[in-house]
């Protein structure tokens, strides 16, 4: 039942019932007026109200099927996938909001953000909680909104307000727990600390919360949980700093955050957190195509055996491990158990369910990957990245004017977001849209910096349409390379697929598996046909050896 009135209330029927009931009182009041005036027979009048109560479920059934937009009436097209992956309140959901900083001096904001990030994390680490992540509750930060609003956009049952006060190293968490459904205060605690056992507090916080909404640990969780390490305050400072700069994710921002956990080392060796975020930092860069491959494969794995022999329990690691072994080593078997692991050490962690999901589809595994990724947007709902790998899914799955749906919505909230117009070039691609595809992949490089391979496309659209577009587009990238940049190989054969140029794609498939690439896990999704029949490509496939192809994207 609460699904169906959330759908109500997400399709505006309520809004619209209210709205057609005063407009009708309006004219009716009117009407009356005016057919006394004129002295108008008394059947008019009875057919007038007749029209109007006949017209109350017309425009309840009109306002279900068609919704209003700046574009005009459209049908609401959403299916029963994607009312999955809309917001519903999820079973003991706790939505921690941004802290308030009351520190004594400037220049802690980055600390106090941290302080939320790791609440979060200490909370997900809960099986029996589904927590919903950072990037979606910081848009939250100085709201006006209500409790109760807020719980109901999210789908959580409880809102988890605090605030953090630091005087060099010594801190104090304040946190709330306030139930949505009542909007009242049921528990707050006040933690006090120093930076060197703030780890402990942390986690103590988390075990306190979990008993108020009364969730029981299990054996494993009690004893992650007492088993604590302490860290130096340096290390733990710099640790924060760099996760500041983490969930910027620009290539600058990433090469900061790098720096900063590597000062994080410095000061606390056997800190595994440091060593995981360097992984992050540098798997990101390798997926952005803003780092050499070959130069960056060893650094991913040598931050990531590191964390793993400090703490094989820390999700963060586990992931990296599965983000390696997919996208660097080419591991089906070991990326398979380092998913599985993650999910188990953390499954209120919606980047571990999103990639998991692509894991599959790469795999072959396409029908198995809407799970963890409908569970992915549930967990993080207001993340474009979230809501763009659950976009290209879709486009794995031959969903492809669904996927297109979705990629509109993400691109109207977060029109600087690179990734969504990655997939929405494939989607307009699939569905033979030329000038759409063109335009999402001239938007795409622009965004990624690469303005000269958008003004080589305009110029060979402009020449001969849109396949010429895509092969000025490919050349030039190539000649960038050539020069020494920084350049995804990936990236050249797929536009050189578009282009028609078989030949040419296949030689730099085989270029890019040299030196092991990102993106060609996707190999099997994003090329076409007639490319992967090439010989180059087919060895390239077996030497991959990727699981039996169950379907053709």
């Amino acid at each position: 039942m609460s699904t169906l009135f959330q759908e109500l209330k997400r399709r505006k029927v309520f809004r619209v019932a209210t709205a057609y009931v005063v407009v009708a009182w309006v004219l009716l009041q009117v009407a009356t007026t005016l057919l006394s005036t004129f002295e108008a027979p008394l059947w008019i009048s009875q057919a007038f109200v007749i029209l109007l109560i006949l017209g109350f479920p017309l425009a309840l059934i009109l306002s279900w099927a068609y919704d209003i937009t700046p574009e005009g009436i459209v049908a609401d097209t959403i299916d029963s996938q994607s009312a999955a992956a809309e917001i519903s309140v999820q079973p003991n959901g706790v939505a921690v909001l941004p802290l308030e900083n009351i520190c004594a001096q400037e220049g802690y904001d980055y600390f106090v953000d941290g302080m939320h990030a790791v609440l979060i994390t200490s909370l997900s680490k809960i099986s029996a909680l589904n927590v919903f992540s950072r990037t979606s509750t910081r848009l939250y930060k100085d709201s006006a909104k209500s409790i109760r609003e807020i719980g109901a956009e999210l789908g959580a049952a409880k809102v988890i307000e605090g605030s953090v006060y630091r005087d060099s190293d010594l801190v104090q968490i304040t946190v709330q727990l306030i139930d949505v459904a009542t909007d009242t205060l049921n528990w707050s605690e006040q933690y006090d600390c120093t930076l060197s056992n703030i780890l402990q507090v942390q986690r103590d916080a988390a075990s306190d919360i979990a008993k108020q909404v009364s969730v029981v640990l299990t054996e494993d969780e009690q004893s992650r949980f007492s088993a604590v390490p302490r860290v130096t305050p340096q290390a733990y400072d710099a640790y924060l700093k760099g996760m500041h700069y983490w969930y910027q994710l620009t290539p600058d921002s990433l090469h900061k955050g790098i720096s900063e956990f590597e000062g994080s080392i410095e000061a606390d060796a056997q800190f595994a957190p440091a060593y995981a975020g360097i992984a992050a930092c540098w798997a990101g860069l390798q997926q952005m195509g803003a780092s050499d491959a070959a130069q960056t494969r060893p650094k991913i794995l040598v931050a990531v055996e590191k964390a793993l022999a400090l703490d094989p329990n820390l999700a963060e690691a586990q992931f990296s491990l599965a983000v390696y072994s997919t996208w660097s080593a080419f591991d089906w078997n070991s990326a398979r158990s380092a998913f599985e692991q993650t999910i188990e050490l953390d499954a209120s962690f919606p980047d571990g369910f999103a990639y998991y999901a692509h894991f599959l589809c790469c795999m072959g595994e396409h029908e198995k990957a809407t799970a963890p990724i409908v569970r992915a947007v549930n967990l993080d709902p207001y993340n474009p990245l979230i809501r763009s790998l659950y976009t290209a899914v879709l486009l794995f799955q031959g969903k492809f004017e669904q996927a297109l749906v979705e990629l509109e919505k993400v691109v109207k909230t977060a029109p600087d977001h690179w990734l969504a117009y990655e997939i929405l070039r494939h989607v307009h691609h699939h569905l033979g849209s030329e000038r759409e595809a063109l335009a999402a992949t001239q938007t795409m490089y622009r965004l990624l910096g690469k303005l000269e391979v958008s003004t080589a496309m305009d110029e060979g659209f402009t020449s001969r349409g849109y396949r010429e577009a895509m092969s000025r587009g490919g050349d030039t990238l190539a000649a960038l390379a050539a020069q020494g940049e920084t350049v995804s190989i990936s990236q050249i054969a797929l536009l050189y697929d578009f282009a028609g140029r078989t030949e040419d794609a296949s030689e730099y498939i085989f270029k890019a598996y040299e030196i092991s690439e990102s993106p060609l896990p996707y190999l099997r999704q994003h090329y076409s046909e007639e490319l992967l029949k090439q010989p180059l490509v087919l060895k390239v496939l077996e030497q991959m050896k990727f699981p039996e192809k169950t379907y053709a994207g």
